[in-house]
């Protein structure tokens, strides 16, 4: 006789085994400077691609190599211009939870660091701790971002939005607003190009 947790077993056992083999790598189980390596990349590309047309629309993001799509579903800003010709950012809203989030993705190209303490500035409050990330969703430590390198900054938005209860300022990362720049602590993952 096969008990319901042996048959459960053997089900899942068979389905995992005729599922298709897709090479996904998962920054959990990847390096993370390797994992940062491939999607830094295809973030800028896909950042640098936006045009002043893209401003106002929701972006379909960019995917990335774990299958998870960066900034899917964000309103484009536009480009923020942060005083130092080397330094590329761009700004998106976002949703989570019925509240608001404001984003930025910036990246230094070869030239002097950036003093991320100097901007870009934060209409609401940034998300704690810190606000400031990099693309896996990583708390970013230092104040200067170094060429080559690709910063997320989060700042949370006048609070609740819609009919969501209000937020209580005494409570930062209650499990339901989002680690910096909208990746949940169990899931990344985030329509014009």
């Amino acid at each position: 006789m096969t008990t319901l947790s042996g048959l459960t077993l053997a089900v899942s056992l068979v389905v995992l085994t005729a599922a298709p083999s897709v090479a996904v790598a998962d920054p959990e189980e990847e390096d993370l400077g390797t994992w940062l390596a491939k999607n830094e990349p295809r973030v800028i590309v896909y950042l640098r691609a936006l045009r002043p047309k893209d401003v106002g629309k929701s972006v379909r993001g960019v995917a990335l190599s774990d299958g998870k799509r960066e900034m899917k579903g964000y309103t484009y800003l536009g480009e923020v211009n942060l005083g130092q010709p080397n330094v590329h950012a761009h700004g998106f809203h976002m949703l989570h939870a019925g509240r608001e989030f404001e984003v930025h993705y910036i990246w230094v190209a070869p030239g002097p660091s950036y003093n991320l303490r100097e901007g870009p500035k934060c209409a609401g409050s940034w998300i704690e701790p810190g606000g400031w990330a990099v693309l896996s969703g990583d708390q970013y430590t230092s104040g200067h971002v170094d060429p080559g390198t690709l910063v997320v900054t989060t700042c949370r938005l006048g609070g609740a939005v819609a009919k969501t209860p209000a937020f209580n300022p005494a409570l930062e990362r209650t499990g339901d607003e989002p680690a910096p720049h909208g990746r949940t602590p169990a899931a990344a993952g985030r329509s014009a190009p």
